[in-house]
């Protein structure tokens, strides 16, 4: 699938530090918890903000890259959101 130039070597492994995702997790309202599919989703919208990629995509092309990526890519984003304590 095409999603306007975003691709897995961009989002894997995960560029998101701590403070960016308590940061984004502060400005929104309440979540229950914090996982790694949601944090893959963020880092799909920055990608999308920083090229100009459409960002009606993001949900598409973050199920896409999460449903397609290898357990080792993924828990990049698990332990990330392990470390906020969910």
């Amino acid at each position: 699938m095409n999603f306007g130039g975003l691709n897995s070597a961009s989002l894997f492994p995960p560029r998101l530090s701590a403070e960016e995702v308590a940061r984004y997790l502060n400005s929104k309202r309440p979540r229950k918890n914090c996982h790694g599919y949601m944090l893959l989703k963020l880092s799909v919208a920055r990608e999308c903000q920083r090229s100009g990629t459409n960002e009606i995509m993001i949900a598409s092309a973050a199920n896409y890259f999460w449903s397609n990526s290898t357990s080792l890519e993924k828990s990049g984003y698990v332990d990330l959101a392990q470390r906020r304590g969910n």
